[in-house]
């Protein structure tokens, strides 16, 4: 571990580099590998008090008198590296599911975060978890990047705001879950040697060269979990934004957030389109996912059009798509005359099928026709006045084995906004749409929001 000075344009800033030997890819796949935690067939859970040292290291840097009691984390990463090269780890070979860390204070030991009021109404509205800087997932990994995305960073004059008495945790290292049980020739091949250290990373602003604009996180979980086929069914989930969509079945999930502030949403990999409004889930297993600015009856999903089923948490579950049923979150249109419908309900929805006919994939014939005919119909109901501002699209790659991840496409419609800023009293509707799998899958559907709100 190691604590150097960082500093730049916008201050004072230290970068804490350590690095953990979790034992070799094979050694994680057979759950071999043990270090001041747990491994369990490839889930690795710990924690610890490494950030105490770095912030210690920090404040030494200063006369006692002069330690700051306001840090801002400017930027960071928490991945798995070659422990030979130190070079992040693609995967294949290694799938690293997910990894998280925050700061937390002794006296507040069960929210990552302090936040003052304007955030409170975020953090407990439902279906949000708190997150930080250091949240890292197997959907972040891109392919085309020498960092492989995984190194976060905000804009200048940005950071996430901490205090000298906090202490730094990390838990959930998931690596390898189940690989060796779908492909066992994994446990023989070459790669399986590769030694493996997951590195923590971060820069501390510590005397900022002009004032900041602090920077929080929050998970939004789109459904806290169940099946629309058996809503008494558990997924086991929590609020970790589980839903399951059965064999061959696709579906349709929205949620509307209320965004009672003021504020826009902070770029968190520099230069792309999907680091503010960063979409989590499993690529591999998702279609679309629209965002949009406005309420779900703007865009044609009211409870009257389309009555859902509630789970034991009393959430609403997703629309199953193509039912040969009757009956609460079921209608018998494909998923291309749904999309259709609710683009028909925004303003720039026919341009953004125009730009992006990965909105339609191989029904995109039929989705254009489709809207033309809604389009026609809804002019004569009502003004439209909700915004499609950003779409995700699935990615995945295939070693022979198993799909893997890859951090989601973004495609910016025309007149949409995928960094948004938005007025007092707005809403935000999330709208996934599944991939249709052979297999039952669990979904997650969840954005993993930086957001500011201007002092």
């Amino acid at each position: 571990e190691c604590v150097v000075p960082a500093h730049g344009s916008d201050g004072e800033a230290y970068l804490g580099i350590r690095h953990h030997a979790v034992g070799t890819i094979r050694d994680i796949r057979q759950a071999k590998a043990m270090w001041s935690g747990k491994l369990h067939r490839g889930m690795l859970s710990s924690s610890g008090h490494w950030g105490q040292f770095l912030l210690k290291q920090v404040a030494g840097a200063f006369a006692h008198k002069d330690v700051p009691s306001r840090l801002f984390v400017t930027s960071g990463s928490l991945w798995a590296l070659d422990g030979t090269t130190l070079v992040p780890l693609s995967y294949p070979p290694l799938h690293m599911h997910h990894g998280n860390a925050w700061f937390r204070t002794k006296n507040n030991p069960h929210h990552k975060t302090d936040y003052h009021e304007d955030y409170r109404r975020f953090a407990e509205a439902p279906s949000i978890t708190m997150r930080s800087l250091l949240g890292s997932s197997a959907d972040v990994y891109c392919q085309n990047r020498s960092d492989h995305c995984t190194w976060s960073s905000l804009p200048d004059g940005h950071g996430e705001l901490i205090d000298a008495a906090r202490q730094f945790f990390w838990h959930s290292w998931i690596l390898d879950s189940g690989y060796a049980d779908s492909c066992p020739e994994s446990l023989t091949s070459v790669q399986a040697g590769i030694s493996v250290v997951v590195e923590f990373a971060l820069r501390i602003l510590a005397k900022p060269a002009r004032p900041m604009q602090d920077v929080f996180f929050h998970a939004y979980g789109v459904v806290f979990g169940g099946d629309p086929m058996n809503p008494k069914a558990s997924t086991g989930g929590g609020g970790t934004g589980l839903y399951v969509a059965q064999p061959g079945v696709q579906l349709v999930e929205h949620r509307t957030i209320q965004l009672p502030k003021a504020g826009y949403f902070v770029n968190q990999w520099v230069g792309t389109l999907d680091g503010g409004m960063f979409t989590h889930g499993h690529p591999s297993h998702i279609d679309v996912v629209l965002l949009i600015d406005g309420g779900a009856d703007r865009v044609g999903l009211s409870d009257n059009k389309f009555r859902r089923s509630r789970n034991d948490h009393g959430e609403a579950l997703p629309i199953i798509l193509n039912s040969t049923e009757s009956g609460l979150s079921r209608t018998t249109w494909p998923q291309w005359k749904m999309k259709a419908w609710i683009l028909s309900h925004v303003v720039n929805g026919k341009d953004a099928v125009a730009q992006i006919p990965q909105l339609g994939g191989s029904s995109i014939g039929e989705l254009q026709r489709q809207l033309d005919e809604f389009w026609i119909s809804k002019s004569k109901e009502a003004e439209r006045t909700a915004k499609l501002l950003c779409v995700k699209v699935g990615n995945s790659i295939n070693d022979g084995c198993m799909d893997y991840d890859r951090r989601m496409d973004a495609y910016l419609p025309p007149g949409g906004d995928c960094s948004w800023s938005w007025p007092e009293h707005s809403q935000l509707t999330i709208i996934c749409f599944n991939a249709q799998r052979p297999f039952l899958v669990n979904h997650h559907c969840q954005l993993n929001m930086a957001l500011a709100i201007p002092h």
